[in-house]
C-alpha cells in the first residue's frame, strides 16, 4: 500500500550512497509534467488569447481571486505558492488512475507537505509582521494562551498531513480490494472498477487537493489577521 512508494528504486553513488525512492521519482515526473504543461500553455501568448492561453489564464485568475478574497493585499505573495501546491497535489493524487500508488498514500510524504505549509506560514508572518509583532501575537487575547498557540503549529501540521494521507490511502486500498475481489470471483475487472474510480481516484483526489490547499489558505489568513 503506502509503503510501496517508499521502496528504493536506485541509489545515487555519492558518499555512502543516496537512496532514491519510488515516491521521489514519481514526484519528479509530476514536476516535469507540470513544468512542461506550463511552458506549453504560456508559449506564444497573444492579446487575443488562444484556447490554451485561456486555460492558463483561467487557472491563474481563479487562484488569484480566491487568494485575494482571503488575504487582501498579501495575495500576490501567496497565490503562486497556493496555486502550485494545488496543482502538484492534484496531479499526485490522480496517479491512481494510471495504476500507480500515489505518493500521498504514505504519511511521510504528506507530512512533508504539512511541514512545508506551516513553515511558510511561520516564516512569512515573521517577515510581514516583524519578529517582535509575530512573537507578541501569541499572547493574544490573553497571556495564558501562549503555550497553546505554539502547540497549534504542531496540531495543524498533523491535521494537514493525516487528513490527506488517510483519505488517499483509503481510496487506494478500496480500489485494490475491488480489483482483488473481482479477480478471485473470476469477474472481468471492468465496469465496477471504472465506476468506483470516479469517486475514489478522481473525486476524492480532487477534493483532498482542494481541502489541503484551502486549509493552508485559511491558516495563512488567521495568522496574518492576528
Amino acid at each position: 500500500m503506502g509503503e510501496d512508494v517508499l521502496k528504493v528504486l536506485f541509489t545515487i553513488p555519492i558518499g555512502k550512497g543516496i537512496p532514491v525512492r519510488v515516491a521521489v521519482v514519481e514526484m519528479w515526473v509530476v514536476m516535469l509534467f507540470l513544468i512542461g504543461l506550463a511552458f506549453y500553455l504560456t508559449s506564444n501568448m497573444k492579446l487575443v488569447p488562444t484556447k490554451k492561453q485561456m486555460i492558463a489564464e483561467f487557472i491563474v485568475d481563479s487562484m488569484n481571486k480566491i487568494t485575494k478574497n482571503f488575504l487582501g493585499h498579501y495575495w500576490r505573495i501567496f497565490s503562486p505558492y497556493l496555486g502550485t501546491l494545488f496543482l502538484f497535489l492534484l496531479s499526485l493524487n490522480l496517479l491512481g488512475l494510471f495504476g500507480i500508488h500515489p505518493p500521498t498514500s504514505n504519511l511521510n510524504v504528506t507530512a512533508s507537505f504539512g511541514v512545508m505549509s506551516i513553515l511558510i506560514l511561520i516564516v512569512s508572518t515573521i517577515i510581514l509582521k516583524n519578529p517582535v509583532g509575530w512573537f507578541l501575537s501569541h499572547f493574544k487575547p490573553v497571556i495564558i494562551i501562549f503555550p497553546f498557540k505554539f502547540l497549534d503549529y504542531f496540531t495543524r501540521t498533523l491535521s494537514l498531513s493525516a487528513r490527506l494521507f488517510g483519505n488517499i490511502l483509503a481510496g487506494t486500498t478500496i480500489m485494490e480490494l475491488i480489483y482483488h475481489a473481482l479477480i478471485k470471483s473470476h469477474i472481468p475487472p471492468v465496469g465496477i472498477p471504472a465506476i468506483a474510480s470516479l469517486y475514489f481516484d478522481i473525486f476524492d483526489g480532487v477534493l483532498q487537493a482542494i481541502v489541503f490547499t484551502f486549509l493552508s489558505l485559511i491558516y495563512l489568513y488567521e495568522a496574518l489577521e492576528e
